[in-house]
């Protein structure tokens, strides 16, 4: 059996040294989906509008898939669903557009993310609240935009707001989200009965405000072409 001398040594510094190979090796493993969607995307010479969403408590307020999910141009990302109330944690969400062959330079998508009313916590986000993130556009390596946290409850709140602006960009792509009810209609607001189109120089808006009434929101994005 071997022994390590730790006369003078720091200690923190061996554990990080020993855990270094660990850490790095759960990095690669947690990447390689997004490093194969790049990989398939330089292949076909297309671009992927990438998602990512899971629950941090109880998971049945977060249904759908969940992890990253990879949606080539005109295709839409998995469903999911948003349920959150009392129970505890929330959903967070985190975006990218994978980008390899420049199909889509110049792309400036941004989402304002916030309360409807009185921030008492339902609605959080890495840089705090409100917050304006712009889509991560990515060519070999994984990269993902800052998070945003739906936790809407019965707190006195009216929920929590994404505001997405399709800012500059080439002709012909639009930007599309697809929001329906399954319950009362009151805690989805702006949902529609197929999806919202936005274009350059347009913006939409669409609101969380679940709680303990019956039923969720449905929702998912699209990159699109159009003819202009």
């Amino acid at each position: 059996m071997w022994a390590i001398r730790t006369t003078g040594v720091n200690m923190k510094v061996i554990s990080t040294v020993l855990l270094l190979p660990m850490m790095l090796a759960a990095c690669t493993t947690a990447n390689r989906p997004f490093v194969a969607a790049i990989e398939d995307a330089k292949r076909n010479n297309t671009a992927k509008l990438a998602h990512w969403f899971q629950a941090d408590g109880d998971d049945t307020q977060c249904e759908g898939q969940w992890g990253p999910q990879f949606a080539e141009i005109n295709n839409f990302t998995p469903d999911v669903r948003v349920n959150t109330d009392n129970r505890s944690g929330g959903c967070f969400q985190r975006f990218s557009v994978i980008d390899p062959n420049d199909l889509l330079a110049g792309l400036d998508i941004r989402m304002e993310f916030g309360p409807v009313g009185a921030d008492t916590g339902e609605c959080e986000s890495t840089f705090g609240i409100p917050a304006t993130i712009k889509l991560t556009r990515v060519k070999d390596v994984p990269g993902w935009t800052a998070q945003i946290r739906i936790n809407t409850d019965d707190r006195p709140e009216q929920g929590c707001y994404q505001k997405w602006t399709f800012v500059d960009g080439p002709p012909g792509y639009a930007f599309d989200i697809a929001y329906r009810a399954d319950g009362d209609l009151g805690q989805c607001g702006n949902t529609t009965g197929s999806y919202h189109r936005i274009k350059k120089g347009d913006s939409v808006t669409i609101v969380f405000n679940t709680d303990g009434r019956p039923g969720g929101c449905w929702l998912r994005y699209r990159l699109a072409t159009y003819q202009p």
